[in-house]
C-alpha cells in the first residue's frame, strides 16, 4: 500500500504541474485574443483551416500535406469552433509533454524525484515559453507526440511508439526529417545494446519508410520548389525587412536552448543527433524566428531532443561502469539547474514577464537569451475601452460575410470570407472593412514590399472612393459596409484633448481615421490665428506639415480640419501671439462623413 502511494504522489505532483501551466498560460492567451492582441498569422489562419474541415471547405484538391495532424484536430476543434480554442487545445496538449518526459526520466534514472523535477523543468524551460506565446502553430503537437513516442520506445513498446512518432512527423515540414533521425538513433542503439542488425530491425525500417513516405509524399504533392523556398536564406523574401541573422547569432542560438540543462545533453551525443536537421536548417537558411530564444514557436522542434539527450546523459553519470557523480551530488545538481532555470522564467518567459516585469530590461534579456526583445505580457494582456468598441462593432458583421481586416483581428477568420490588406488589390471587393488605428497591424506591412497595402493607407480611398459608407464608428474603430448610405448605427467620436507647451506646441502622435474633425482650443483669445500640423500618412512616409486657421467662435477657437485618408498627427504647433493665451485643445471627431 504504501509503495503504491509513493507512486501515486508523483504522478499527482506532474499532473498538477501540467493543469496550473496549461490554466495559465490559457488565460494569457485569451486575455490576448479578448484585447485583439493575437494575430491572424498563425492562430487565423490554422483555426480557419480546422474550421474547413467540417463548414464545407475541405478539399483533397487544397489539402495541407505539410501538417496533416490538422485533420484529427479539426475534430475537437469542432466542438467549439471559435480560433481561441485552437490556441488552448495546444497549450494543453504542449504543457502534457512534461508527462512523458517524466515517464522517460523514471525509466532511466529509477527515481521518481529526479523524474519530477525534469519534468517540471520542461515546463518553465524558456524557449518554451515562446511556443505556449505565439498564437497558434501546429508544430507544437511535435514535443508531446514525439516524447511518447520515445517513451514507448525505451519502454520495449514498439507499435506504440511507432504510433506516436508517425503522428510526430505530420506536424510539421521539418518533422518526419527529425523522426527518421529518431530512427537512426534507435537503430545504433538497438545494435549497440542488443545486437540487432539495423537491416532486420522492423520498427527502424518501417520508422524509416513512413518518414520517406511523408516528407516526399508532401514534397510531391506541393511541389519540389517548396522545399527550395523551405531552405532558402530568408524564408519570406517578400518583407522588406533584414531578416537574416548572423552566422554568430545563429550558433549562440544552439547554445542558449542547451544552455538552462547545463549542457547534460552533450553526455548523450548519439540521442543529440535528432537535433540536426532542425541545426543545419537554421544555421544555412538563417532567418531570424529560426534562432531566437522567445516569442516565436520553432523550439518546438528541439526541446524533445534536448530534454530527452540530457536525461540519457544524466543517467550515464548515475549508472555507468564507474559511477561518476554520487545521489546527493546528482540532487544538489538537478536544484542549481531549476533554481537557474526559475530565474530564467522569471525574466524571460510571458507567466514570467508578468511576476517580475522583467521585460523592461533589454540586458537581461540580452544576455540570458541572446535577444534584446521580450514579450511584454502585461502590456498585450491589457483589455481596454478599444478593445470593447471593437467587439460592439465587429459584432454587427453577420457570420458568412465577406471582411477586410487588419493582422490582429483573427476573431473574424472562423466562418467568414477574409482577406488582409497586404493582399487586396481593389478588385474584388469585400462587404465589410474593419479599422482598428491603436493596433500596429493598422500601419504595417506582413507580406508584401509595397507600403500603400496598409489599413491606414486603404480606408480613406475605400470610403471618399468606392462607395464604402460607416457603419460603425466607435473612438477611431470603424466598420464599413460597401453601398451603405445610412446613419452610423454605433457612433462615438473620436475626441482627445492636450495640454500645450509653453511654446504653443503639443505632441499628438494619434493615428486619425477619415472624417471630419473639429480641433478646439480653451484659453482667452479673442483673435484668430494659424496653427502648423505635422502628420504622416504612413509610417513608411516623410513628415509633411500643414497650415490652417483657427476661426473665433462665440465657443472659442476653432479649427475644422478633413481628412480623406488616415493621419497620423504627431504635432500641433500655434503660429502667432495667440499661442500664449491657449493652454489646451481637444481634438473632436464629428458625423459628418460626406
Amino acid at each position: 500500500m504504501k509503495a503504491s502511494s509513493s507512486r501515486i504522489a508523483p504522478v499527482l505532483a506532474v499532473l498538477v504541474a501540467i493543469s496550473l501551466n496549461s490554466a495559465a498560460y490559457c488565460l494569457i492567451a485569451y486575455l490576448k485574443y479578448r484585447s485583439f492582441n493575437a494575430s491572424v498569422f498563425d492562430l487565423g489562419v490554422s483555426s480557419e483551416l480546422l474550421y474547413s474541415v467540417f463548414h464545407g471547405g475541405f478539399s483533397l484538391s487544397t489539402i495541407a500535406m505539410n501538417k496533416l495532424i490538422y485533420l484529427p484536430l479539426s475534430i475537437i476543434y469542432n466542438i467549439y469552433p471559435v480560433p481561441v480554442f485552437a490556441q488552448y487545445i495546444m497549450i494543453v496538449f504542449l504543457s502534457a509533454g512534461a508527462f512523458p518526459v517524466y515517464l522517460i526520466a523514471r525509466r532511466l534514472t529509477d527515481s521518481e524525484r529526479i523524474s519530477v523535477i525534469f519534468s517540471i523543468l520542461y515546463l518553465i524551460y524558456f524557449p518554451l515559453g515562446g511556443v505556449f506565446w505565439f498564437d497558434f502553430h501546429f508544430m507544437a503537437f511535435f514535443p508531446t507526440f514525439f516524447l511518447l513516442g520515445v517513451y514507448f520506445y525505451v519502454a520495449g513498446r514498439r507499435k506504440s511508439s511507432f504510433a506516436m512518432m508517425l503522428l510526430a512527423a505530420i506536424t510539421d515540414f521539418l518533422s518526419p526529417v527529425i523522426v527518421a533521425f529518431f530512427a537512426i538513433f534507435a537503430a545504433y542503439n538497438d545494435m549497440k545494446d542488443h545486437g540487432t542488425d539495423p537491416f532486420r530491425n522492423r520498427y527502424v525500417v518501417m520508422l524509416l519508410v513512413a518518414t520517406f513516405i511523408i516528407f516526399f509524399g508532401t514534397l510531391e504533392y506541393v511541389g519540389f520548389g517548396f522545399l527550395e523556398q523551405y531552405t532558402s536564406h530568408t524564408i519570406v523574401t517578400y518583407v522588406p525587412e533584414p531578416l537574416t541573422a548572423p552566422l554568430a547569432y545563429r550558433l549562440a542560438y544552439f547554445v542558449y536552448l542547451l544552455m538552462p540543462l547545463f549542457f547534460l545533453s552533450f553526455l548523450a551525443p548519439d540521442f543529440l543527433i535528432v537535433i540536426i536537421p532542425y541545426f543545419v536548417l537554421a544555421v544555412y537558411n538563417g532567418y531570424y524566428p529560426y534562432v531566437n530564444t522567445l516569442l516565436y514557436q520553432y523550439p518546438s522542434l528541439t526541446v524533445s531532443a534536448i530534454f530527452v539527450s540530457a536525461v540519457i546523459g544524466l543517467a550515464r553519470l548515475m549508472k555507468g561502469r564507474r559511477r561518476i557523480i554520487t545521489k546527493k551530488g546528482v540532487m544538489r545538481l538537478l536544484y542549481a539547474i531549476t533554481a537557474f532555470n526559475v530565474v530564467l522564467m522569471l525574466f524571460l518567459t510571458p507567466v514570467g514577464n508578468l511576476v517580475t516585469n522583467g521585460h523592461g530590461s533589454v540586458q537581461v534579456t540580452t544576455y540570458l537569451a541572446g535577444m534584446n526583445r521580450n514579450y511584454d505580457a502585461p502590456q498585450q494582456i491589457q483589455y481596454s475601452a478599444i478593445d470593447s468598441a471593437l467587439w460592439n462593432c465587429t459584432a454587427l458583421i453577420p457570420n458568412g460575410a465577406t471582411v477586410l481586416i487588419q493582422n490582429n483581428m483573427p476573431q473574424l477568420t472562423s466562418g467568414y470570407s477574409w482577406i488582409l490588406p497586404d493582399f487586396f488589390n481593389y478588385s474584388s471587393f469585400p462587404e465589410y472593412v474593419v479599422v482598428d488605428p491603436y493596433s500596429p497591424s493598422f500601419y504595417t506591412i506582413y507580406f508584401t514590399s509595397n507600403i500603400s497595402r496598409t489599413m491606414s493607407s486603404d480606408v480613406g480611398m475605400l470610403l471618399y472612393r468606392y462607395d464604402y459608407g460607416i457603419l460603425a464608428s466607435d473612438d477611431g474603430v470603424t466598420v464599413l459596409e460597401r453601398n451603405y448610405t445610412g446613419t452610423p448605427l454605433v457612433f462615438q467620436p473620436i475626441n482627445l484633448t492636450y495640454v500645450l507647451s509653453g511654446t504653443g506646441s503639443a505632441r499628438v502622435n494619434e493615428w486619425l481615421v477619415p472624417g471630419h474633425y473639429a480641433i478646439m482650443f480653451y484659453g482667452n483669445s479673442s483673435m484668430s490665428g494659424n496653427i502648423s500640423i505635422e502628420y504622416k500618412t504612413s509610417i513608411y512616409a516623410s513628415a509633411s506639415i500643414v497650415t490652417m486657421e483657427a476661426i473665433h467662435t462665440p465657443n472659442g477657437m476653432v479649427a475644422y480640419l478633413n481628412i480623406t485618408s488616415s493621419y497620423d498627427v504627431l504635432n500641433v504647433t500655434l503660429l502667432g501671439p495667440w499661442a500664449n493665451s491657449v493652454r489646451e485643445f481637444t481634438i473632436l471627431q464629428t458625423d459628418n462623413y460626406q
